[in-house]
């Protein structure tokens, strides 16, 4: 994957191959760096990050899209709560959102109102609060 640059998420490709990257979201109060794992195709966007017992306060999983998506994140067999932060094509984030673990169906869908690019679920929730704005 190359870099990519945008208004206020930096996504810098790790040194060596391998499935983690850096996101780099930029704050009025200074740069909130998350480590990444990238979910960019259908299959690894489905998975997510179902079935993780802990995840590291400052990592997460980077959601690509192709195109402007709408459908939200779900999650079904995610034991763990997230937080997650949702943006657009220029990398503004568009919504934060805090995320419940859901081991049953009818599982919840968490979206903005209007489409976005990328979604970056990870850390505690509440910790995106007052990014992007």
């Amino acid at each position: 994957m190359g870099a990519v640059a945008c208004a206020g998420v930096t996504v810098t490709p790790a040194p060596s191959p391998s499935a983690t990257d850096t996101v780099e979201i930029e704050t009025a109060s200074g740069v909130v760096a998350v480590r990444v794992e990238v979910a960019d195709t259908p299959a690894e966007r489905r998975i997510g990050l179902m079935f993780r017992d802990e995840l590291a306060p400052d990592a997460g999983m980077l959601f690509l899209y192709d195109a402007p998506a709408s459908g939200g994140l779900w999650m079904k067999d995610t034991t763990i709560p997230l937080s997650a932060a949702f943006f657009d094509a220029s990398g503004r984030i568009i919504a934060l959102v805090d995320m419940q673990p859901c081991t049953a169906d009818p599982c919840p869908r968490y979206a903005p109102p209007t489409p976005y690019t990328g979604a970056c679920p990870g850390g505690q929730p509440g910790r995106l609060r007052g990014l992007g704005r």
